[in-house]
């Protein structure tokens, strides 16, 4: 293991921890770690020493934002967190408390779809169509994921399963 990324992921839906440790190590090579059942964000930070975390939350909780405040006072690891819906106010006490990123998954969905639609349409790899992405979006002062919906709008297929 010597070497290699070792990344926390603190998901207690199975199935979707599994699909995100799965695309994790496709994409990352990556030692993925877990939390033990039942266990805290704390001891889990504490016993598998991560350098990275990823923390999923279907909705905004307060008690995993004092989990994530406790960790992050004696933390200096990235900690990223996903999570279904937008909520600013929450985004805000997340990120005071020690969060780096913070992503919805609809964005990222939003992305992918607009990586997946350019990597057809110019038959290139997805680097190459992130890098698309990117380059407008930093040339424009813009967010990725605005360059991403409004690419899918003009196409038409600014809606999921369009």
């Amino acid at each position: 293991m010597l070497g290699h990324l070792r990344v926390l992921l603190a998901e207690s839906d199975v199935e979707r921890a599994a699909i995100l440790e799965q695309r994790l190590r496709e994409i990352s090579g990556a030692v993925i770690l877990r939390m033990s059942a039942g266990g805290t964000l704390l001891d889990a930070v504490t016993a598998q020493d991560p350098d990275v975390i990823i923390v999923y939350m279907h909705r905004p909780e307060r008690d995993r934002l004092d989990d994530l405040h406790r960790v992050g006072s004696d933390n200096t690891r990235p900690v990223v967190m996903l999570v279904d819906r937008e909520d600013p106010a929450f985004m805000e006490e997340a990120i005071a408390v020690g969060v780096t990123s913070y992503a919805t998954l609809m964005e990222r969905d939003t992305v992918n779809r607009a990586k997946s639609m350019l990597m057809k349409q110019r038959n290139i790899d997805e680097p190459r169509a992130y890098r698309w992405l990117r380059r407008r979006a930093m040339n424009g002062n813009r967010r990725i994921v605005d360059v991403a919906a409004e690419l899918l709008a003009k196409a038409g297929e600014d809606k999921p399963g369009s």
